[in-house]
């Protein structure tokens, strides 16, 4: 992982407190999930390498929205992509993370899914 990014990630640490503030994740454990998964991905690390202003990006919107990235409740991702043989990172939405946000904020009480 590039220290370029963790010093990047260390300077914002009190952005991170702020975007998530009221929510149940403090910002050591949002930096610490993003990490963690981080180190299981090739194509992440390589972001991290040609790109960690897309890294940090992705993980501000993601600490904007409340929702934890690459962790086993599928709320949201951070996905490497390649353009123009440069690696980026993009912030996803998945769709347990819109349903989780829509029952927290009290939009939805129950939802159903038939085939």
């Amino acid at each position: 992982m590039g220290n370029d990014l963790m010093t990047l990630v260390r300077e914002r640490k009190p952005d991170f407190e702020a975007l998530l503030e009221g929510t149940a994740m403090t910002a050591d454990r949002f930096v610490n999930l993003f990490f963690a998964g981080m180190e299981k991905s090739y194509y992440l690390q390589r972001c991290a390498k040609e790109s960690p202003e897309t890294l940090l990006r992705a993980l501000m919107q993601a600490a904007a929205v409340g929702v934890e990235c690459n962790t086993p409740l599928q709320h949201a991702c951070i996905i490497p992509r390649q353009s123009n043989n440069k690696w980026t990172a993009n912030f996803q939405m998945m769709f347990r993370g819109l349903m989780y946000l829509a029952v927290v904020h009290g939009s939805v009480s129950d939802w159903r899914a038939e085939a």
